[in-house]
């Protein structure tokens, strides 16, 4: 095979393969945010005609799931609260006529609803006390009363949801930011009737693949790999992912330019690791975080939950390190294929 039409060969399989584990990731964690609950990941259930209860509508939607196992996981939607993106988020008490806790607040087309905790004023207070322990706990509370004044309902879900824009967020909490009363959810046993109207949450939800080993379970990742940066503040956090991306996915594109060796194996490699370090950029981009859902576990040993683009990143890597390892001075003609 020519030079010029092996370099279009090569080309085309590192598309492929790059497009092989992009595509199935993408697909994947969408599936993930969709069809996967737990606590802070809420899927909304709408029933549709033909549900006499609540579980019959979760029923409609996830036909595996029974009453037994509904047990103390669905809760109703409260009231929607008409909140403005100005409001004061520490007044919000006198507005709800309720204590409030938090928060709950649906992506924009309404497919989940992420769960949000309003502890501001305790973690401010616990720091304080623990910084000052000989403060006077009225004057702790007044001072940051004080400070936390100004913060508006705007300024709190983004901070607290950075996925979220500054183009969009209003419209968020308009439309799909609900109050959360400090006395919890009102919980819902499955064989209540359905209310005309009603929307229901679904607070856990995994796919089992294979008992005691493999199943599907919902996770959100904005700390790396076994979670090493989550002491680092949020916002420093990103900006370091983001940029170390960007590096890795120039590095790799100079490496299928310029390829270390004319091994197959060595393409297929690169190829993997792009498609996996794509995929994961792109949900650092877009979410702040990397959607992980599949869980492996024997007993009680759990490995870190993990995506398909993390498949392909230690895939590739593996094969990487072994020829830098076992080939580190062979030609480019005696490793090829």
């Amino acid at each position: 095979m020519k030079t010029g039409q092996k370099r279009i060969v090569r080309a085309f399989v590192i598309i492929a393969v790059t497009a092989a584990f992009l595509i199935p990731d993408v697909i994947t964690k969408r599936w993930a945010e969709d069809n996967l609950a737990n606590w802070g990941h809420m899927l909304a259930v709408k029933p549709a005609a033909g549900a006499a209860t609540v579980g019959d509508a979760v029923r409609q939607r996830f036909p595996e799931m029974k009453d037994a196992g509904l047990q103390g996981i669905l809760f109703k939607l409260p009231d929607k609260v008409a909140i403005e993106p100005t409001d004061k988020v520490h007044e919000l008490d006198n507005k709800s006529g309720f204590a409030v806790e938090g928060f709950l607040a649906f992506d924009p087309d309404g497919r989940f609803a992420r769960r949000v905790q309003r502890l501001d004023s305790q973690i401010v207070k616990r720091l304080v006390s623990r910084a000052a322990p000989e403060s006077d706990p009225a004057t702790v509370a007044k001072q940051v009363q004080q400070e936390l004044s100004s913060v508006t309902v705007r300024d709190f879900i983004l901070e607290r949801i950075p996925a979220e824009s500054k183009r969009t967020v209003d419209r968020t909490i308009r439309e799909g930011l609900f109050v959360v009363p400090r006395t919890g959810l009102v919980q819902v046993e499955p064989d209540s009737p359905v209310e005309p109207g009603a929307t229901y949450l679904l607070a856990e939800r995994t796919v089992t693949v294979v008992e005691g080993f493999w199943e599907y379970s919902y996770a959100e990742n904005p700390a790396g790999a076994f979670s090493m940066l989550l002491w680092l503040d949020a916002k420093l956090r990103l900006a370091i992912f983001l940029t170390f991306g960007i590096v890795a996915i120039l590095a790799l594109g100079y490496m299928i330019v310029r390829p270390p060796s004319e091994s197959w194996l060595l393409t297929v490699a690169l190829g993997a690791v792009l498609g996996g370090a794509i995929g994961n950029y792109g949900d650092r981009v877009t979410l702040t975080y990397v959607v992980d859902f599949i869980h492996m576990y024997w007993r009680d040993y759990h490995w870190p939950k993990y995506n398909i683009a993390d498949i392909g990143i230690t895939g590739g890597v593996i094969v990487l390190l072994a020829f830098s390892i076992f080939w580190p001075n062979g030609s480019k003609k005696s490793r090829s294929a």
